[in-house]
Parts: structure tokens; sequence; C-alpha cells
């Protein structure tokens, strides 16, 4: 009989034991959490700290499989833009039967994320664990904060609908993790309020040679989520919040781009699967909701227009570049490289809420004179009208159906998802109509 190949191994003493058994790759990733050799932090008695006990071990194996994948994520290098990586992951939990039991689900679920083939060996870890029992005994909520505009307007949504937010950030990037302090710092200063604010450092640990490999990381959703639902579970919080507009969550590749890099991290039914996975693990009934997803990016950030939240703008960070150092770009003055869809998406809404005299600086003036436009900025922007323009010709939401058949989503009422894309193509050209130099507007034949 063949032995199962894999290229993730969460090492420990069990895995360890177990892994004759198995055929590790020679480019096997090996993970490893605990002292003295961990090459991972997962900021695990920080979190605890937080919580004020340590996690069930059925909690504790959610995430750490959440954190195998999302190393397994930077360390698997996509051999091609649309390459399907298979990831096989062996590692140990506390209860071997209830992870057999979600196996499918989870590995579907990561599935539908990443596009990738991911494949989880389960060892056990001394004597199942008793069973986790969750309870509702805390009436907050938890919120994603990180670090850009549309988390930032979801706490001032939570406040408007008067409820007190748990605030939970990913800390991938230095440049980021500063962000998300500052943020968190100034909704103090502004509501005056306390906000408890968990800040977690999940990443691979310097000097240890987890060098990253493969940067559009489809999967940090997945650890960012687990993030959250931790807090969830183990403080009683039935409710918890990500906010992203509609555009960027549906991700309908409106321009080339999108359709090699057509994340997920927040589409409804990588959310209901998620949901449905955590359901099946913990017995729990956490709701996931995304109140954003009929808005476009504009309608999102309109709500910031007020005193204090305003001032905010000009420190979050929607850029999707991650390699600003190796262009000779200095972080230290740009937050944004300007020629990317999220930064096209917010300038737009900066534009159409009101906030331009508010907002970050970009490395690249995508209104500046034609000539000078990098062409990856010209690209994006013909791309996107002539994306209008097709969503135009489309008269009924039948036709744009037929034509956009990503926006039939089950259990969701398309309706509002066309009109939001309409009107998301309607404050693009109002943008370009009223800030770009005629250079720029002589050559976009769909204004």
């Amino acid at each position: 009989m063949t032995s199962p190949m894999i290229n993730v191994l969460v090492s420990d003493d069990n895995t360890e034991r177990e892994l004759a058994n198995y055929a590790p790759v020679p480019s096997c990733v090996k993970i490893r959490f605990a002292e003295p050799d961990a090459n991972v932090n997962n900021d695990l008695e920080y979190i605890e700290g937080f919580i004020g006990h340590k996690l069930h071990p059925l909690v504790l194996d959610f995430y750490n499989i959440a954190l195998a994948v999302y190393m397994a994520d930077l360390q698997i290098k996509k051999k091609a833009k649309v390459g399907c990586r298979t990831i096989s992951i062996l590692t140990s939990v506390s209860d071997v039967s209830k992870w057999k039991l979600v196996k499918q689900k989870l590995e579907g679920t990561l599935r539908f994320l990443s596009g990738d083939n991911f494949k989880f060996y389960f060892i056990q870890s001394g004597q199942p664990s008793s069973p986790f029992r969750f309870e509702e005994k805390d009436k907050r909520v938890v919120s994603l904060l990180s670090g850009g505009l549309d988390s930032l307007s979801g706490v001032k949504w939570l406040l408007d609908h008067e409820m007190e937010p748990v605030l939970i950030s990913h800390c991938a990037q230095n440049r980021i993790c500063r962000v998300q302090n500052i943020l968190a710092s100034e909704l103090e200063n502004i509501t005056s309020r306390k906000f408890l604010h968990c800040q977690i450092s999940a990443r691979p640990k310097l000097g240890k040679k987890l060098f990253a490999k493969e940067y559009s990381e489809p999967c940090r959703s997945f650890l960012y989520l687990t993030l959250g639902i931790i807090f969830a579970l183990e403080l009683g919080i039935k409710r918890l919040f990500i906010f992203e507009n509609g555009v960027l969550a549906l991700n309908i590749p409106i321009t080339q781009s999108r359709i090699y890099l057509n994340t997920r991290t927040t589409h409804p039914v990588f959310v209901s699967s998620y949901t449905a996975l955590i359901s099946d693990i913990f017995g729990a009934m956490i709701s996931i909701e995304n109140p954003f997803l009929d808005l476009t990016k504009g309608e999102v950030i309109a709500n910031l227009n007020h005193d204090g939240f305003r001032e905010l703008v000009k420190d979050t960070v929607t850029c999707a570049t991650t390699s600003f150092r190796y262009q000779g770009i200095s972080t230290s003055e740009y937050s944004h490289c300007g020629i990317c869809l999220p930064c096209l998406l917010r300038r737009i809404a900066i534009h159409y809420s009101g906030l331009w005299d508010k907002d970050a600086k970009y490395a690249f003036d995508i209104l500046s004179e034609y000539s000078t436009i990098p062409n990856e900025g010209k690209k994006l922007i013909f791309e996107m009208l002539d994306f209008g323009y097709r969503l135009d010709q489309c008269k009924t939401d039948d036709v744009v159906i037929s034509e956009f058949p990503q926006f039939l989503i089950e259990n969701f009422d398309p309706a509002p998802l066309i009109a939001m894309y309409r009107r998301q193509i309607m404050q693009t050209k109002e943008f370009l109509k009223q800030r770009a130099q005629d250079s720029l507007k002589q050559n976009l034949p769909w204004l």
C-alpha cells in the first residue's frame, strides 16, 4: 500500500512518531509551534491572556490547522497564475474522530476559497479531549479590524447600531501592524470608549528560514476569520462581523487581473461554508455577517465623512501591492501604489464620499498626464470601463446573469448585487469625468 504523500508537516512528537507511515516530499514544509524549535509565531499565550483562560483543545486544533494552512499558502508557490496547488497537511489533533467527520467539508471550504486541492491527515495527540460546549454569555460582537477603510467604517457602523465590538486584527506585516494600532487608539480618542483590541502576530518567525514564496495569500482570510472565531467561541459571543464592500466581496472579474487573482476572501459562498464548518465542529451557531455586501466602496466609506473619523482616512491601507521596497518606493512616504484594483476603487470611493482632501499618498497617480500613467494603470481603467460597457448592454438582470453567471449565488437575490455593480460603474465614470486630465479622458470612449 502506497504511503500518503505530504508536503506540509506540523511537527510534534506525535506526527514525528507516525511519519514513517507517510511520504514527505523533498521540499516538505516543516512547521513547528512548540519551543525551543518553533519557527511560527502563534501568539498563543497572548491570545489566552486576553481571553482569560486556556483554549479548549478542539479550539486550539482549529487554530493550529488554520495557521498551518496559512503557512502552507505562503511557502508553496503556484506554478502558474491559474495553477492549482495540492497541499497535503499532516497534523496532530485532540480528537481524530471529530476531525475525520468534518475533513471533507474543511477541504471543500478551502478549495472554494483558494482554488487549491487540500488534503488533511490527522494523528491523535494523547487522549481525546472532552466535548466542547458553546454557551452564549457575552452580548458584545467580534469585529475584524484589518487596517483598511471598510473595516474602519464597519466599526462606526457597529457603534451607530449600538453594538460593542471586540476588535481582532491579524498582524501579518509590520506596516499594517502600525496602522491597526493607530486606528484602534484613535477610535478610542474619537468615541471616548475603551475597546478590547487584540492584535495577533500569527506569521513565520524571523530568522527561521520560512521565507514566503507566494504573495497572493488566498487562504489568509481562513486564518483571519479563525482568529475572530476563537474569541467568539471562548468568550461566548454569537455574532462575528467582517466588513467588505460588495465589489471586492463578490469579486466578479471586472478586469483581466481579477480572472487570475479572483480571491474569495469574503465571498458569501465561502462565508456560508465556513459558518457551516464551525457549526459541525463546535455545535455552535455563530453568525458571520457582512452588512456591506450590496454596497460599493464609496457608499461604505461615506459613513466616515464625520468629525473625527474623516481624519483617520489617511491612516488606512487599501493597497494590494506588497513589494514596495523592491520597487524602490519609500513606504514612509507612500502607503499605496495607485495602480492596483483596490487602489483604483479606493480613489473612486474617496471622490464619491467627499473625502478627497483626507486621502493617503499614492506612488503613481492614475489621474496624471496620459503618457505618464504606468501601463498597468491604463489597462486597469480600460478593462474596468469595458466591463461597465458590457454590463450596460445587459438590459435585464436575466441577461446579466447569462453574461456573468458569478452573480447567481445560492440563497442570494442577485438583483441588489447587480444594481450595486451598476452603481459602481456610474461612480467610476463620474470620478474620471471630474478628476482625470483631458489627455486621459480623450482615450476613454466609454465616458
